[in-house]
């Protein structure tokens, strides 16, 4: 919940009200777990919750070539012990995450129109540096594997 609080500035509006409620969320497992009286914490809500958070912070986070695991457990103030355990659970490797939502802005990028229906001029390697990637051919290697077509001919076909 403290690293939701110091990313909200960061986040728009949609991201805020999604934030709140996972951090509601949160709050309701924790109460449930203290109380005692017989209830059980609904532990499943907590999970989608941080896991749903994880992702907000991965995607806001994955133009920076540094950010890996290590950061988004520091950034989620749990262990990365927890932060893998959490991702296995929901059948996903926090590293195939990272990478996922890079490829996925780049192509929202590789893809972007002007209001002409022009794709935008921004060079793939600029677009590439931009979603976290430090070598071209990487980048490219991996976004043709993800998608299908090289970004060039990702960009071609959206005109």
């Amino acid at each position: 919940m403290a690293a939701t609080w110091r990313e909200a500035p960061r986040m728009g509006t949609g991201e805020r009200a999604v934030a709140i409620k996972a951090c509601a969320d949160m709050a309701l497992a924790l109460l449930q777990a203290s109380q005692g009286a017989g209830l059980e914490p609904d532990a499943g809500r907590f999970d989608d919750s941080l896991h749903h958070a994880a992702w907000g912070l991965i995607r806001r986070h994955c133009g920076d070539r540094e950010f890996d695991a290590e950061r988004l457990a520091v950034l989620l103030e749990c262990s990365r012990a927890s932060l893998y355990r959490l991702f296995a659970r929901h059948g996903e490797g926090v590293a195939s995450a990272i990478w996922t939502a890079r490829l996925e802005a780049a192509w929202q990028q590789v893809t972007v129109h002007d209001g002409a229906g022009l794709a935008a001029r921004a060079s793939l390697s600029d677009i590439a540096l931009r979603c976290g990637f430090s070598d071209p051919s990487t980048f490219q290697r991996m976004f043709k594997r993800r998608f299908g077509m090289s970004p060039r001919e990702a960009r071609a076909q959206g005109r």
